[in-house]
């Protein structure tokens, strides 16, 4: 089966790094480290490589800034989150405010969404009901009809949150 993208595992080794080193001091992620292989905690990985704690820390902004609004739309009354080019993120899987019914559409490649199902089993994590994996080759698949064949509505309002650089360059324009 397919591996996830070295963007994908570049990005969740960011956010299980930013919970070891500044013990999520911008943005808690119970389960960064795990998500990311546990790669992230071995020895000789507390050093950083020029750049890398300014983009781990502009990783963990993003994702702070992006969960905050998201929160915010729930107060508003959104119930309904895509989450592009999902690649390891694990906002579906954490489940943030499903007890407020939001439900999290995780869209990527197919083999990508394969691969991060049995990733997941195999790391003994249940995918909550609120969650609902998208498979969509945004190059050749229309988003929205991925999207309500998935359950979304799309006459109701939905937070957008692009994870993935290959949601943003494979996307057609409506």
């Amino acid at each position: 089966m397919e591996c996830p993208s070295i963007t994908a595992w570049r990005v969740a080794r960011h956010r299980a790094r930013h919970q070891l080193l500044e013990r999520g001091a911008v943005f808690a992620d119970p389960l960064a480290v795990l998500i990311s292989g546990g790669d992230s905690a071995q020895p000789g990985m507390e050093e950083d490589a020029p750049g890398e704690k300014n983009f781990r820390l502009f990783m963990a902004i993003r994702s702070r800034i992006a969960e905050d609004r998201l929160a915010a739309a729930v107060r508003r009354g959104v119930l309904q989150a895509v989450v592009l080019g999902a690649g390891l993120d694990t906002l579906g899987l954490r489940g943030p405010h499903g007890k407020d019914g939001l439900v999290v559409f995780e869209v990527d490649r197919p083999a990508m969404q394969d691969w991060k199902r049995g990733h997941i089993a195999r790391l003994g994590i249940t995918a909550p009901d609120t969650l609902t994996f998208v498979a969509a080759d945004f190059e050749r698949d229309d988003l929205v009809d991925c999207l309500v064949r998935a359950g979304f509505d799309p006459d109701r309002p939905a937070f957008f949150f692009v994870a993935g650089r290959r949601a943003v360059s494979g996307a057609r324009q409506y």
